[in-house]
């Protein structure tokens, strides 16, 4: 099923950012929600936060890394059982996938989503960031929890 899930994410990550940039009526700042969330394209040369910016090949690479640590991870917890752990993993997996696909085909990333929680200007991104950023934020959580379970249990 976690296959079916992860294939599903990524197909939709590559339709919605297909969806915006054959559109350009979303090109420019289009609002969705009035001074919260905006559809602006653009094309991000570097990783989050443009960080390291035209880079491309090493962001191959440590894609390809990422992927390769993140696959065998979820290979170990599918045989511990550790469900939240594994649907974390694979959220992550198919953010990775999403947005490798954009760096191997196009040299950059397609981002859209703008938002600006309260009135600040948070970075522009797609629905692969959403997938790495929720599959990071559960995975923090459950090695939180486990941590605080040990503490406890010492």
């Amino acid at each position: 099923m976690e296959y079916v899930i992860m294939t599903l994410l990524v197909v939709f990550d590559q339709w919605s950012k297909i969806a915006i940039q054959n559109n350009p009526s979303m090109h420019g700042h289009v609002k969705v929600i009035d001074s919260f969330l905006y559809i602006t394209y653009v094309k991000n040369y570097g990783a989050a936060w443009s960080m390291l910016d035209g880079k491309v090949m090493f962001l191959v690479g440590v894609s390809l890394v990422e992927l390769a640590v993140l696959v065998y991870v979820m290979y170990k917890f599918k045989k511990e059982k550790q469900t939240l752990a594994k649907w974390s993993i694979v959220l992550m997996i198919a953010g990775a996938i999403g947005n490798l696909i954009d760096r191997i085909q196009l040299g950059y990333v397609r981002d859209f989503i703008a938002t600006y929680p309260f009135g600040y200007a948070f970075p522009i991104f797609n629905v692969a960031d959403v997938c790495l950023s929720v599959g990071v934020i559960l995975l923090a959580i459950i090695m939180l929890k486990e941590d605080t379970s040990t503490k406890k249990e010492k």
